[in-house]
């Protein structure tokens, strides 16, 4: 079975540039490479929902909700847990664990299981975006992604991404997915790139 999460592609982007301590200047950034990273997480996107063996998860719905993330993960896996290992499960991915596995890496590298790095952590808010990128990087990547971003539960805050999707906003309601899960039975394991991870780490 496959665990699949997604995120707003615009915190994606913006997570990335932080990680790499990317300033507006850099080469890395600008409105170019912000658009070619949002067609490639939607590519991969596109093909983890067209699975039938996959759980998929929405990181704003889960992210303020970690012990409620790990019974729906148990429940999709059947792996029975109690109260009590759901409590420490969760204690043992929290900020302040986090924190602890980012300061080990920064002093004795990177774990090759758990693969937290020194700046693992950023910024978890929802639409932290809006402190990072530029206006050119946004209307970028609005213009690869609106549409995802509104049948995804997602507001477009600029020209271009309300006239890409100006049919979708008039005709119905933005409606804001849940999680959701397959009875399929496969067992092999796997998650995605950038915000499609199943790791509850924030970043």
């Amino acid at each position: 079975r496959y665990l699949y999460t997604y995120r707003d592609p615009r915190d994606v982007v913006a997570s990335l540039f932080r990680k790499g301590r990317a300033k507006p200047e850099d080469p890395e950034r600008g409105a170019r490479n912000s658009r070619l990273i949002v067609r490639r997480e939607l590519r991969g996107d596109e093909f983890w929902t067209s699975r039938s063996d996959v759980w998929i998860g929405r990181y704003e719905d889960f992210r303020d909700d970690v012990p409620g993330l790990v019974r729906q993960l148990a429940d999709y896996l059947a792996v029975p847990v109690d109260h009590e290992r759901v409590a420490t499960i969760a204690r043992d991915v929290d900020l302040a664990a986090q924190a602890e596995r980012a300061k080990a890496a920064k002093e004795h590298g990177v774990d090759d299981d758990l693969r937290v790095t020194s700046n693992h952590i950023t910024d978890g808010r929802e639409g932290a975006w809006r402190d990072t990128l530029t206006s050119e990087e946004l209307v970028a990547i609005e213009a690869e992604g609106a549409r995802w971003l509104v049948e995804h539960g997602y507001a477009v805050e600029t020209a271009v991404g309300r006239r890409k999707t100006v049919d979708l906003r008039e005709s119905k309601p933005t409606r804001t997915p849940t999680m959701r899960s397959s009875t399929a039975t496969s067992t092999t394991g796997a998650s995605s790139s950038g915000w499609k991870s199943c790791s509850t780490r924030r970043t």
